[in-house]
């Protein structure tokens, strides 16, 4: 039941766990009343944890973001934008002084203009351990503390000259604004990123074709470009010229304490009581019943009125419960136990001769090294014997699954082929063994704790869809042989497919190998705008031999995901041979993970080089964000994430690089500045474009010619250093190939650079500024020979021949990738998009081709709308593209476990031409599931998994469980920047197309329920049994015809199915 009248107190309130700390999560505490909501921490993968745990997001009013770490809140923009889209619209946002840098980084992909979003930051006025009130509401009043470290000696850095706060001068630059200022100003561009007033909506109204921002009275220069025709300002511009400043370390390692006391309970008025005193009939016991005191005629006392409290009249009342929230680290623990705002909760009487207030819960996520010491032992002993302790360890913590239904699905789809589908196992899913003060437990998900009317610490039930899974590595047969006693039917079909598979085989020939046959793709997220339980958002891994690793994408929970397929040791060796990460769009679902897995690359000690392409936001998001920074180990591990503007590849670039000896880059010897005399040789090398022969240090085709700048360039009035060079600066430019230098060598070599360069350079000399330590944002020369640069060093480590990223037509701007590698394998990736005719070029031969399908054939109107491809269009791109394999991936959530696919014969046909004959590969087609790990050479076997597959999900499991279902959540989803589309509605489709019977009739509504007197479930398993006989007398190769079976969609409306697939 969603929550009324949120303006009136009612006392009931209770806090559930619903995230505990894990590989693949953090603490997350949902805490309703019957009229609100909170959340106490937001990491990764808390909005998919919604709907995997049955938890309503309608009525969140508050989420409070625990620390400065990544991990406590990098979750926080997809639950803003689902619950965006769940129609709520207002939520305050509590945190550390830096929470609204944080969301302003992402500015540039994550906007809704139907929530409003009030930040409440700690005050960088505030001293360091200062009580300070920072949400107040009827239900509930929550002061904060600000554990911050005290700052760490280093080298000493020219003190900062902070500018004036003045968003209207030609002079402003966020970055060097005071931190005080710059919280200011990043409030201001929350409030603008999220903003459902129409002063906000007219704020970033696009100037007029052709306009110009006038220039503000008496400035020389034209105004910023903040600053609307109108002299409004529309802070939420990602602008790369104008970064804002880069948070402290300290910012990074503070740590919040919240104490949240619930308003007091008055208590029930009682009569007789009141008569006893003479308190009179009317208005006056309404003042008592609201808390007020009142006086009433008493000629026996002084002064002839007497006192009457509230207290004396109420029964039953008292004060509200207190929740106590505390985020602490080792290097803050200190000044926590020394805080003196816990004495009045702590001390059986304190100073004042008060009683001290009773705190009913007590919830700590603090480290093994905190919460076994013996003074934080003895500081939780002091809040008495009532109160209950639950304990969260950031650290060492039990391996728990949180998305038990994705777990379940790979296990029975492992069944199947053990090696193909990878269940992610656990470790240690109990906690440790260890004595415990009295009351105090470890905190696992499902922990219940009824706040009024105070009640223990409980676990939950669990839910039927949520069942915990717990199996280890070594339980594994056992459990797949329940599964096979519980599902025979599923179990022979499997069996029938592994001895047709074993035919297959010894059919084939040995001398059949082929090129590019044991690379490895696994699929990480293979779902679609938002998580749901079944498939995390966008992520695909390479895993490429004597090479290494590709990640194609990076959506929110892709950490986590890595952690579950490859354990801890894997994910060590999964980051020693990551070389790429490709980042396709600024769509919030294919890049929000892209900045923890830095970080833990750095945090595990991998410090090698590694390229990342993407869009300039991308890299103007990774200067602005911190934590990942300050991960690394050194300044060289910095320097070593390398970025590409893929703006500037959208043309083929070819060299002729061969690896001269069959080692793997780990092998070489290490990239350091002494070293690169060696490689000078190797860098001269020469690149062909699109047939053309130039120098390897070439300007891109739109650096070419100043008239025709290329898509997304900045257009704000520059001075005259950052124009195309002349032909002399060219020339120039080509006499050598110098690597990217310091920016001191910078500045000695005269190198030619711009006005916001130079500034750059200034930022990162006063500690504005770290990482990226080259030119990657514009096209000066400066910043032309650091991209040739590192395009060529990109190449010569991977052993590329080739590489292309494409323009792909999507909603926004978005890119695909074509990689061809020396040996002579071929990967094409399309990022989202419509069928592509330029990606269909760009991938000719390919060895692979992971495409999107995002919707089933009978959607291609919604899916033109939506930017995306349908099944037969994606495997219409590869059939043109004459792709060997196609690997479809990013279904639409409607399809929560098994979508439609129109199968392909992996066998050769002939097709006759007029004058000649010539044999034709049709492309081997699969599906992708999350934690799917598939061979290039083995792909050819999905298509006899495909039977059994189809038994196993005959019976869909409802997607719209729950209050907050993925359907509904993406209802609205549009992103107004990105797409220009303020509604994000399809008006010109309200219905979808009619079901279908297998043999291609209308499914009449009134027969979709009942036929002949058989229940659905009964006609699903019919149809499936009719269509396993005609497979078996047609053998798995069949001609181009669609695989007859149900949707899984059967519990979604024909106006859900319509509305889903927005893409954030």
């Amino acid at each position: 039941m969603a929550p009324s009248n949120p303006g009136v107190y009612l006392p009931h309130w209770q806090v559930k766990c619903l995230t505990a700390p894990g590989p693949d999560s953090d603490l997350s505490l949902h805490v309703s009343f019957d009229n609100a909501r909170f959340l106490f921490g937001c990491g990764e993968g808390t909005q998919r944890a919604f709907n995997q745990k049955r938890t309503t997001m309608k009525g969140l009013s508050g989420i409070f973001v625990g620390s400065g770490e990544s991990r406590s809140r990098a979750g926080l923009a997809g639950v803003l934008m689902t619950a965006a889209d769940a129609g709520i619209s207002k939520v305050d946002i509590v945190g550390p002084p830096d929470m609204s840098q944080y969301l302003s980084t992402l500015r540039s992909s994550v906007i809704r203009d139907s929530i409003t979003v009030n930040m409440r930051s700690y005050p960088r006025t505030s001293s360091t351990g200062e009580l300070v009130k920072l949400f107040e509401s009827p239900n509930i009043t929550v002061h904060g503390i600000a554990l911050i470290p005290q700052p760490v000696a280093g080298p000493s850095k020219p003190p900062s000259q902070y500018i004036p706060f003045d968003p209207h001068s030609s002079h402003f630059r966020p970055s060097r604004l005071s931190p005080e200022d710059a919280q200011r100003w990043t409030d201001q561009i929350v409030c603008d990123i999220f903003h459902n007033g129409p002063k906000a909506r007219a704020s970033r109204r696009p100037p007029p074709p052709g306009s110009k921002s006038p220039p503000r009275e008496g400035s020389p220069h034209p105004a910023n470009p903040f600053v609307n025709p109108d002299n409004t300002i529309c802070s939420s511009i990602p602008d790369t010229r104008y970064p804002l400043p880069l948070p402290t370390p300290e910012d990074t390692q503070t740590q919040m304490v919240y104490i949240c006391q619930a308003a007091d309970i008055r208590g029930k008025f009682d009569v007789n009581k009141a008569n006893a005193l003479g308190v009179p009939k009317g208005p006056v016991r309404g003042k008592l019943t609201r808390g007020e005191t009142i006086q009433v005629d008493d000629a026996s006392v002084e002064g002839g009125k007497r006192v009457i409290k509230p207290e004396d009249c109420l029964v039953g009342g008292g004060p509200g419960s207190i929740l106590i929230v505390v985020n602490c680290s080792e290097s803050t623990k200190c000044d926590l136990l020394a805080n003196p705002a816990f004495d009045k909760y702590q001390t059986a009487v304190n100073s004042d001769g008060e009683q001290a207030r009773h705190v009913h819960l007590v919830v700590h996520r603090v480290p093994r090294s905190v919460w076994e010491s013996a003074d934080y032992k003895e500081w939780m002993k002091a809040f008495g014997e009532r109160t209950q302790h639950l304990i969260a360890d950031p650290v060492e913590y039990p391996d728990r699954t949180v998305f038990n239904s994705a777990a379940w699905n790979t296990l029975q789809l492992s069944i199947a082929d053990s090696t193909i589908f990878n269940p992610p196992y656990v470790t240690s899913p109990r906690p440790p063994s260890v004595d415990l003060p009295p009351n105090t437990s470890f905190l696992v998900e499902g922990a219940f704790c009824r706040m009024h009317p105070p009640a223990p610490v409980t676990l939950l039930g669990v839910h039927d869809k949520d069942i915990p899974f717990t199996i280890t590595k070594e339980e594994a047969e056992s459990a797949r042989e329940t599964i096979r006693q519980d599902m025979p039917e599923y179990s022979i079909a499997c069996d029938a497919a592994q001895l047709s598979i074993s035919s297959a085989l010894r059919a084939k020939s040995s001398s059949d190998k082929q090129i590019g046959e044991d690379i490895v793709v696994t699929t990480l997220g293979t779902g679609s705008a938002i998580p749901s339980k079944y498939r995390n958002v966008s992520s695909t891994y390479l895993e490429i031999p004597d090479l290494g690793g590709i990640l194609l994408d990076a959506g929110e929970g892709t950490l986590g995901q890595i952690k579950r397929r490859f354990g801890k040791e894997g994910t060590l060796k999964l980051f020693m041979g990551l070389k790429m990460i490709f980042v396709s769009h600024m769509h919030a679902d294919h890049h929000l993970g892209l900045n923890s897995v830095l970080e833990e690359r750095f945090r595990i000690g991998v410090a090698s080089p590694l390229y990342i392409i993407g869009p300039s936001n991308i890299a103007l998001n990774l200067q602005e964000s911190a934590s990942w920074q300050y991960a690394a180990p050194d300044q060289t591990a910095l320097r070593n994430v390398r970025f590409i503007n893929i703006q500037r590849l959208g043309f083929k670039i070819e060299t002729d690089f061969r690896r001269s000896r069959s080692t793997s880059p780990s092998e070489e010897p290490d990239d350091e500045p002494v070293k690169e005399a060696l490689d000078e040789e190797a860098l001269k090398q020469r690149i062909e474009l699109k047939g053309r022969s130039v120098d390897s240090d070439i300007l891109s085709p739109w650096e070419k010619s100043p008239r025709n700048p290329p898509p997304n360039r900045q257009t704000h009035p520059l001075n005259a250093s950052s124009r195309s060079p002349s032909p002399s600066n060219r020339r120039q430019s080509r006499t050598s190939s110098p690597a990217p230098t310091s920016d001191a060598e910078s500045e000695k070599e005269a190198i030619e650079m711009d006005q916001w360069e130079q500034e750059s350079i200034e930022d990162r000399r006063c500690g504005r500024k770290l990482w990226p330590f080259t030119h990657v944002y514009n096209f000066s020369p400066a910043a032309t020979r650091d991209h040739w640069w590192t395009v060529r060093r990109m190449l010569r480590d991977l052993g590329l021949s080739s590489i292309w990223a494409p323009v792909v037509p999507h909603r926004g701007r978005a890119y695909g990738l074509s990689i061809e590698h020396s040996s002579g394998w071929k990967i094409v990736y399309s990022g989202d998009t419509k069928p592509s005719e330029e990606l269909v070029r760009a991938g000719q031969n390919a060895t692979l081709l992971i495409h999107e399908a995002t919707l089933e054939d009978d959607k291609p109107e919604v899916a033109a709308v939506k930017g995306h491809s349908t099944f037969s269009q994606a495997i219409d791109v590869g059939k043109r593209m004459k792709a060997k394999h196609i690997l479809l991936n990013h279904f639409s959530q409607r399809y929560p476990k098994l979508p439609k696919l129109p199968v392909f014969t992996p066998t050769p046909s002939t097709v006759e031409g007029a004058e000649s004959t010539e044999k034709e590969y049709l492309p081997i087609v699969s599906i992708s599931f999350d934690f799917m790990s598939l061979r290039i050479g083995d792909m050819w076997k999905m298509q006899y998994y495909m039977e059994p597959l189809s038994l196993l999900f005959v019976e869909a499991e409802e997607e719209g469980e729950g209050e907050d279902s993925v359907i509904g959540a993406v209802r609205k989803d549009v992103n107004p920047t990105l797409d220009g589309n303020e509604n994000g509605q399809n008006k010109n489709h309200k219905n979808s197309q009619p079901s279908t019977k297998l043999d291609g009739s209308i499914l009449n509504e009134e027969s979709n329920g009942q036929e002949k007197g058989k229940s659905k479930k009964e006609m699903k398993k019919d149809k499936v049994r009719l269509e396993q006989k005609g497979k078996r007398a047609a053998s798995p190769s069949m001609d181009d015809r669609e695989v007859k079976r149900r949707s899984t969609d059967s519990s979604i409306t024909s106006e859900e199915k319509m509305q889903v697939d927005g893409e954030k």
